[in-house]
């Protein structure tokens, strides 16, 4: 018993040598590991070549672009843009962020955005077949008497 001090001194100044990120140390979020994954699934459907978000949010580069927008519009959640009231129902392709997620982009945002150990590599969007994003021509479709339509499907015919 009498050497017990000792040892929990000796085990404390062991931990103090373990190598940690200075974003694990201040708990911090980094992009690898706690942002670029909601990102992934949140906003890189439409921030990305070809899509409707106005630039790319495929990368670290990109994205610490407009870190100080990006936090911004999450913490007032006007991004990602979802309209539909959740009182009536589920949605399969809903785009809103949890208290959690946007409590993370905004840490990082306001941690100094650090970049975390590794790559994050963006999903590959080439078969994206979600059904949220319509892409191609716009057409003008007659309706019924009422002024509704029960249903459209448009598929391409040929790359677009």
């Amino acid at each position: 018993m009498r050497h017990a001090p000792t040892t929990v001194l000796a085990g404390l100044l062991a931990l103090a040598f373990v190598p940690l990120s200075s974003s694990a140390q201040s708990g911090v979020p980094t992009w690898t590991s706690d942002v670029a994954p909601i990102v992934a699934d949140k906003c890189m459907n439409c921030h990305r070549p070809g899509q409707i978000g106005p630039m790319s949010l495929l990368t670290y580069e990109d994205v610490t672009a407009w870190t100080a927008s990006i936090g911004m519009m999450v913490e007032e959640r006007i991004m990602p843009p979802w309209h539909a009231d959740p009182a009536y129902g589920h949605f399969g392709n809903d785009r809103r962020l949890s208290d959690e997620q946007v409590e993370t982009v905004v840490a990082w945002v306001e941690g100094g955005t650090p970049r975390g150990a590794g790559e994050f590599e963006p999903p590959d969007f080439a078969d994206a077949t979600d059904g949220f994003l319509l892409t191609g021509a716009c057409w003008v479709l007659p309706t019924t008497s009422s002024g509704w339509r029960k249903a459209s499907r448009c598929r391409p015919a040929g790359p677009i």
